[in-house]
């Protein structure tokens, strides 16, 4: 079997992301809730703060729009692993949000969606504000 260069280059980049995030991506949208990626940021010209338009649920499991393209969903690492870096608040317990089970990151995920879920600041986030 002959693979092109980009092939090769996007297994190269498959395989790093999925030994990066020990917890797999169950698609609850959690992180593109918290902040819109650059790349949304740049295609709809909007703030890391303001809801991504490419972001879609169907029930509770999120789809991106933008990475139905085959260039861009590499660049996303969607599916590769939760790559959040978030700690969760509900009533007054702390929870690593990459760790929860999958139902309780959809339920979490659920009451983002709603507005009633309080996030401390992501690591995330802060890169995107502060650009360190």
């Amino acid at each position: 079997m002959n693979t092109s260069n980009a092939d090769q280059a996007q297994l190269k980049t498959s395989d790093k992301l999925q030994n990066k995030y020990p917890y797999k991506c169950c698609r609850c949208g959690f992180c593109c809730l918290l902040i819109s990626c650059k790349i949304s940021q740049q295609v709809f010209g909007i703030k890391p703060s303001d809801r991504c338009p490419a972001l879609v649920f169907d029930g509770d499991k999120a789809t991106c729009k933008l990475a139905e393209s085959k260039t861009i969903s590499p660049l996303l690492g969607i599916g590769y692993g939760c790559d959040i870096l978030a700690t969760a608040i509900i009533d007054g317990k702390k929870y690593d949000y990459s760790g929860l089970s999958e139902d309780e990151k959809r339920r979490f995920a659920s009451k983002r969606k709603s507005n009633s879920l309080f996030v401390i600041e992501t690591e995330k986030a802060k890169k995107a504000k502060y650009g360190t």
